[in-house]
């Protein structure tokens, strides 16, 4: 608490030098000024003193001859001081502050979650038409109305919620369930699995269904390998009934595959000439201001360089700036080399085979 109140009314370091150093320091204790981290340093003494018995010390070192250097200056009183000398420091700090306070009144990032058939363009399209769009200040967010409307017009929608946290809106949707076709079992339908092509059955596991091959045996294309009958018996042997299901089975089948890849022996190839002009833009939500032109180049490329702050980011606030640097260059003919030309095509290869895998 004494160090609080010190650095409020502010204190000093001095250095203190002489002959009557130790009658200084006495004469200070008889006028009931306050001295402390008292050291001595070769021939000379360091110590703290606050401002107000600074002033005071000027006739003690008026009877005791010594000479007293200021070392440091520390509290509010010289803090204040230096900000005064750096008018533009205060002036982006007391803007940043006002930023800060301002920008809480605004939404500036809208979230929406758990929808599956509606999308997240048609319900931000729908926002951006009742005017609920990034930059709306929060007291103009009716969130139960928007709640109501919404269900209005998308009737999938059988639950919504919305809420405010911070500078972003959540809006988080339930849709009515439903199943797709691989969900809904239709009883009484056959259906068989056949081959796509020609080959040679390599392995074959039957969940459902009755196989119609075996292992390493021929199947062209179009043949049925596992029905979708399965016969139900009787006590003697005879049929007693068909049950027809949908075919359920891991086939694997060996078969060749041709394959071709051909490279033009002339391409075009891009050869920057050295010219580059970069372009400074600021981007705020999806408006954008670029700070110069755009260079005259025949053709050219395009480097985006985008930032932001961290102090931005987390009040999610979309504000970005960054620079666009055009390359100037041109399509040039050249010829691949033998080895280049391999290199590409080996490439392709093993890319085919990758996603011939996959």
């Amino acid at each position: 608490m004494i160090g609080i109140i010190n650095w409020l009314k502010g204190y000093l370091r001095i250095r203190v030098t002489g002959t009557a150093v130790e009658r200084f320091i006495n004469l200070c204790g008889f006028k009931n000024i306050l001295l402390w981290d008292v050291c001595k340093q070769n021939n000379c003494y360091e110590l703290y003193i606050s401002v107000k018995a600074f002033k005071q010390l000027r006739p003690i070192v008026r009877k005791t001859k010594i000479k007293v250097v200021i070392l440091t200056r520390v509290g509010l009183p010289f803090f204040m001081s230096d900000l005064n000398k750096r008018k533009i420091f205060l002036m982006c700090c007391i803007f940043t502050l006002f930023f800060w306070q301002i920008s809480g009144y605004f939404i500036w990032r809208i979230e929406i979650q758990g929808n599956y058939e509606i999308t997240n363009e048609q319900i931000q399209d729908y926002l951006k038409d009742n005017n609920i769009k990034i930059g709306i200040q929060k007291k103009h967010l009716n969130i139960e109305k928007l709640e109501k409307d919404i269900r209005m017009e998308f009737p999938q929608v059988t639950w919504i919620s919305g809420k405010i946290q911070g500078t972003t809106f959540y809006l988080d949707v339930k849709e009515v369930e439903t199943y797709s076709e691989q969900q809904i079992t239709e009883e009484g339908i056959q259906y068989d699995l056949v081959a796509h092509v020609d080959g040679v059955i390599d392995s074959i596991i039957v969940r459902k269904g009755i196989p119609q091959v075996k292992p390493e045996e021929k199947v062209t294309s179009g043949m049925v390998l596992v029905q979708g009958i399965v016969p139900v018996m009787n006590d003697d042997g005879t049929l007693r009934e068909n049950q027809y299901v949908q075919s359920d089975a891991d086939i694997y089948i060996r078969y060749e595959y041709e394959y071709e890849d051909y490279l033009e022996e002339k391409h075009i190839e891009k050869k920057y000439t050295g010219r580059n002009k970069a372009i400074k833009f600021l981007r705020f939500d999806d408006k954008e201001v670029s700070f110069g032109q755009k260079p005259k180049y025949l053709i050219s490329d395009i480097l985006i360089q985008e930032n932001t702050s961290k102090f931005l980011k987390e009040l999610n606030i979309p504000i970005n700036w960054g620079s666009f640097m055009y390359r100037e260059y041109q399509n040039v003919e050249t010829i691949y080399t033998e080895t280049e030309a391999h290199e590409i095509l080996t490439e392709n290869f093993l890319k085919f085979l990758n996603d011939l895998s996959e």
